[in-house]
């Protein structure tokens, strides 16, 4: 039941170009707690992580904060887009993006942004690349863009889409050339109107 409520969802922000989707805090934990950290425990250790679509209030900064001590990751770095087709509650609506970062499990610096925060950007992009991981859940119209700008970065990614995405010729190519290595999730995410 749930799955064909989400999928109808989907569908209809496919279609109308509908971004705001947010990955709830249960369907992160399961992820990371239950899959990754149990095959990679230390996979995270000294490592520098990015969120480039994740403010301060996203559910991934709430996890990677809340589970250092466990994690032990270098630094993670939150970008706040500030454009006007993400200008919701968790994107912010200053004029430019922010960086938010983080050392030791603690915010030590937030600063302004040159643009706005789009992870299309070159500015964004030079993060991606100086990051060992990039983890976050894209806009959904953008799912295949985000895709292809981490395999050009050649960085390690985690990203949440649904299991439709993989049908995409795009993403489906990356995996039948072997740059895609796994993909499954099929978790819960909140809208701003619930």
């Amino acid at each position: 039941m749930a799955n064909s409520v989400y999928a109808k969802a989907f569908t209809h922000a496919q279609n109308n170009v509908n971004d705001e989707f947010y990955t709830r805090l249960g369907s992160i934990e399961d992820f990371f707690d239950g899959f990754v950290l149990k095959n990679s425990p230390k996979i995270f250790y000294g490592k520098s992580i990015i969120l480039p679509c994740d403010s301060q209030e996203s559910k991934f900064v709430k996890y990677f904060t809340d589970n250092y001590d466990k994690l032990l990751w270098k630094k993670l770095i939150a970008v706040t887009y500030s454009g006007r087709s993400c200008g919701s509650r968790l994107f912010g609506t200053a004029q430019s993006g922010k960086i938010h970062e983080y050392v030791d499990g603690k915010l030590t610096n937030t600063y302004d942004l040159d643009g706005s925060g789009d992870f299309r950007s070159s500015e964004i992009q030079r993060y991606i690349s100086d990051s060992d991981f990039v983890i976050t859940n894209p806009p959904y119209s953008l799912f295949g863009n985000f895709v292809d700008i981490c395999i050009s970065a050649n960085v390690y990614f985690f990203v949440v889409g649904t299991h439709g995405k993989v049908s995409n010729n795009n993403i489906f190519t990356h995996f039948k050339d072997g740059q895609i290595f796994g993909y499954t999730f099929e978790g819960d995410f909140d809208t701003p109107n619930g």
